[in-house]
């Protein structure tokens, strides 16, 4: 079992088999979710991987789940389940591969983000998708953060952002998009030194958790380490 996402202090849990509940911890209580139909591949190809998105849809007044399945690495499957319906209510077919990032979307603005590989290759962005709507877009990347391996997406005092590790230098880019949607507004907040001592360690795909009052900020290495950086201590 893991937690592929949460909202509101909900939980949304998927075992091995892609089944899938939301539980509440403090009630105990959960809500099992419909299996997964693989009728809707087709002749698509085999399925790589699954990412996820939870979120509450404040204008539906109801929870979503959102299932990427990613197929043969050059398309995927996208699909919305309903609390309302407690159905999967359609599906889409998209020109996106998702090797790298989390499993869980990263919401902002009412808008789930995710890093996908472009079918063509040539284009490095981030996914998105309304939960309201359910419409689908791209953001660009910022300026020569092109290797998706070392990218994780986040978000930092209401903001997406990103963070960029640069084994060469040894550092890790704070990039923050202060007015969403707008591509050139990706700025780089910070780079983050990491001591030589860190140089062995593998921080492809760190992401960057919370940033608290006092300046520090919490990462997420993988899941058994965080890193607690603190600008005072350079």
């Amino acid at each position: 079992m893991s937690v592929v996402g949460s909202c509101n202090g909900l939980l949304c849990i998927a075992n091995i088999a892609q089944q899938i509940c939301i539980w509440n911890p403090l009630t105990n209580l959960y809500k099992v979710v419909p299996s997964l139909s693989l009728d809707i591949l087709g002749n698509h190809g085999n399925i790589l991987g699954f990412k996820y998105g939870f979120c509450y849809d404040f204008h539906a007044e109801e929870y979503k789940i959102v299932r990427i399945i990613d197929i043969d690495g050059y398309f995927s499957v996208i699909e919305v389940y309903v609390e309302g319906s407690n159905t999967f209510e359609g599906y889409k077919l998209i020109p996106y591969s998702f090797t790298f990032g989390d499993v869980f979307g990263v919401l902002v603005n009412e808008t789930l983000h995710w890093i996908p590989n472009h079918r063509s290759g040539s284009r490095s962005l981030v996914f998105l998708l309304g939960i309201r709507d359910e419409s689908f877009g791209e953001l660009p990347l910022p300026e020569n953060v092109n290797d998706l391996s070392r990218v994780s997406i986040g978000v930092l005092g209401g903001d997406l952002c990103l963070t960029d590790y640069r084994p060469r230098s040894c550092s890790i880019d704070v990039w923050v998009m202060k007015d969403y949607g707008v591509s050139s507004c990706w700025s780089r907040l910070l780079m983050i030194q990491l001591p030589l001592t860190t140089a062995w360690l593998s921080l492809a795909g760190v992401k960057l958790l919370y940033s608290f009052k006092n300046g520090e900020i919490l990462l997420r290495r993988d899941a058994n380490t965080l890193l607690l950086y603190h600008p005072k201590d350079e």
